[in-house]
């Protein structure tokens, strides 16, 4: 396994939410389950962090969906949604400086970020 794979989906961190929630768990009730802490469920639905791969499964069957209703664009649609994974060694690295900041210094520079790749 590739522990430095990063997980990218236009629409994770809001179905993991909505799916946890019709599950009728807290974030620290996710957490537990899947063997991590609260802040990274948080960061998780933030959008901040992605989990591994390794715990995809995990997050499923805590949610009693499959993995591949964590990226439906809709809980319980049918149309997923886009997902790239890349093991990129640019983007392993600005994750780890990302991981460094604050969550307010977090907050801002992933507001600059969608603003610039809102553009053309």
């Amino acid at each position: 396994m590739n522990t430095g794979t990063i997980l990218y989906s236009v629409n994770f961190k809001t179905t993991l939410k909505q799916l946890r929630k019709k599950a009728g768990l807290t974030q620290a009730q996710l957490a537990e389950a899947i063997g991590t802490s609260q802040a990274a469920v948080a960061h998780y639905e933030m959008g901040i962090k992605a989990p591994e791969l390794a715990k995809l499964p995990a997050i499923a069957k805590a949610l009693g969906v499959s993995v591949a209703d964590l990226f439906k664009e809709e809980p319980g649609g049918s149309q997923a949604a886009k997902v790239r994974v890349s093991p990129n060694r640019r983007a392993i690295k600005l994750q780890k400086a990302f991981e460094k900041l604050k969550p307010v210094e977090q907050q801002l520079v992933l507001k600059q970020v969608e603003g610039l790749a809102g553009q053309k």
